[in-house]
């Protein structure tokens, strides 16, 4: 990869204003000896996919500390699904028989039904559909919030929050898609490499 941008001027690559990238450190020394004034984004996509898979594994954590008849147990084994969607966009109306618990419930119920029961769950479903929230709303200030209000969270939540601090925040929401087309367009714009 450095050999590849080595192709290009250093004075070209100084215009370089973001990079988008995911947290992988390699890159970001990549990039800070490449493009000396860009400034490092991490993409939303990489920010739910860390949390996402924090609120996994402490779902799986939870859940095997019952008995795997209880219905503790039974809420967060199965449709696991549902707590990773949007919470604004899970059915409030429509029932669904939910072969598990035996009952008919609708889906925003049948997740709260699990966040009553454990409070460590709870919190650490509402920092992620909280940061969720506030990517899709554009919500700075909201994402500092999250950022650190962490009590009661799963060990696996906060050290991934501990991740993000460091990033540029304003980045994290709308200005990132400015911010990836500005990457796509610099770097379509930049004069051919010094050897061609």
């Amino acid at each position: 990869m450095i050999e590849y941008f080595n192709r290009f001027h250093i004075n070209t690559r100084k215009r370089v204003q973001t990079v988008t990238l995911d947290l992988n450190s390699y890159y970001k020394d990549i990039v800070k000896e490449m493009f000396p004034n860009a400034e490092i984004v991490v993409d939303r996509f990489h920010i739910i996919a860390m949390m996402t898979r924090a609120f996994n594994q402490t779902r799986v954590q939870t859940m095997k500390k019952y008995d795997k008849k209880s219905i503790e147990y039974r809420l967060l084994k199965f449709s696991w699904k549902l707590y990773l969607k949007h919470f604004d966009e899970l059915e409030v109306s429509q029932t669904f028989y939910d072969r598990h618990l035996r009952q008919q419930l609708t889906q925003q119920g049948r997740v709260q039904m699990e966040l009553d029961t454990d409070d460590t769950i709870s919190s650490t479903y509402d920092a992620l559909q909280g940061i969720m929230s506030c990517l899709k709303n554009h919500d700075k200030d909201g994402i500092v919030y999250y950022l650190y209000k962490n009590e009661n969270l799963s060990f696996q939540m906060k050290e991934t929050l501990k991740t993000f601090p460091n990033c540029q925040i304003k980045c994290n929401t709308f200005d990132l898609f400015l911010v990836i087309g500005l990457v796509n367009r610099s770097l379509a714009e930049l004069p051919l490499p010094i050897d061609s």
